[in-house]
């Protein structure tokens, strides 16, 4: 979900990473990180799932960054966007 309390949270915590100090903990260049966040936020939506990924060591991780960054970029519950289903039933 993007609104509510947990969205603040989030858009709070993203402050603190501005692409200067992600440049210095992934050792890329601050540039390259705001040209693939542009990117992402303009071109990003849905991605789906269910053989890809999700079936590798350590995917939940990865899941986690990637509903982050459809969040953070309002890249969830818009028309083309991420859908949010949950475990199947």
């Amino acid at each position: 979900m993007t609104d509510g309390v947990r969205f603040e949270e989030l858009k709070e915590r993203i402050q603190e990473y501005p692409p200067e100090k992600v440049a210095e903990i992934t050792w890329l260049p601050a540039l390259q990180i705001r040209e693939t966040a542009r990117a992402f936020a303009r071109t990003a939506r849905c991605h789906p799932e269910g053989m890809g990924i999700e079936h590798l060591q350590g995917n939940a991780e990865f899941l986690l960054a990637r509903y982050a960054l459809s969040a953070i970029t309002g890249n969830i519950g818009i028309e083309g966007g991420e859908i949010l289903t949950g475990f199947p039933s």
